[in-house]
């Protein structure tokens, strides 16, 4: 991809609007299909990752019009198949301990994450 490019331009810029809201953004970069791309940023308290998350599609359609770019923000339609879509990570953690994570557990998730309804 060029520096010139529509798409790394959006890029760029909304991971800099981004920084400066204050996410903690940890790599943005084109992804494999055209016109795909990578934003991640850091773990956060639920309340205030799920605001940086509407923040975050309400920089992306008012950002896109200023490079010509539409935006979609579908879920991921297939697991295994290169598509475009908006997906979330989550984990639950007491103090330093994620709480999903056992390394006995099956696939590694602990029952605490198995009982999640």
């Amino acid at each position: 991809m060029l520096p010139l490019d529509p798409l790394r331009q959006f890029i760029d810029t909304a991971a800099e609007v981004q920084r400066a809201m204050g996410f903690q953004n940890e790599k943005d970069h084109p992804e494999v299909a055209p016109s795909q791309f990578e934003i991640n940023y850091g773990y956060s308290e639920v309340v205030a990752a799920a605001d940086q998350i509407q923040l975050y599609k309400l920089l992306c359609r008012s950002d896109r019009g200023q490079h010509g770019l539409y935006r979609l923000l579908p879920a991921q339609a297939i697991v295994g198949v290169n598509g475009s879509g908006m997906h979330t990570n989550v984990s639950v953690s007491k103090g330093k301990t994620n709480l999903f994570w056992d390394e006995k557990g099956e696939e590694q998730l602990s029952k605490f994450g198995w009982d999640l309804p």
